[in-house]
């Protein structure tokens, strides 16, 4: 495994739902529109993981829509920072902080209870954000 740009791609979720947070986030940062697909049972999850997703790129920069059954994520552009709610889903939370790496951001604080024990130490501001951003 080397580093180099990224593109997006087609993922068929069924398999693998629970990694959707965190690839949404990696796709963000891929040049043209990723498809996540066969994703609709992240409806009935700690959040509507769908919903919930989007609304972390939208408040991270992003630009994504939601389908009937997933996302398209249009990337490509960096993200600009901004508070994230993960309404208590810790698969949220986890997806946020690889933001910061992705970004380059400050990391953040999400609410403890939304993270596993092993993940609960200081986090640093409590949002995440660029440097020098408000």
């Amino acid at each position: 495994v080397s580093p180099g740009p990224l593109t997006a791609i087609d993922i068929d979720a069924a398999a693998i739902p629970d990694l959707v947070p965190v690839l949404s986030v990696v796709a963000a940062a891929a040049k043209g529109t990723t498809r996540i697909y066969n994703a609709g049972r992240l409806r009935l999850k700690e959040s509507d993981r769908i919903e919930t997703v989007r609304r972390m790129l939208e408040a991270l920069g992003a630009s994504a829509e939601e389908t009937a059954d997933g996302l398209l994520i249009h990337g490509g552009k960096p993200l600009a920072g901004g508070t994230v709610d993960s309404c208590n889903d810790h698969r949220i939370a986890m997806a946020a902080a690889v933001g910061k790496q992705v970004a380059g951001m400050d990391l953040f604080r999400p609410k403890w209870s939304a993270l596993p024990p092993c993940l609960r130490r200081p986090w640093g501001p409590s949002h995440i954000k660029k440097p020098g951003m408000p």
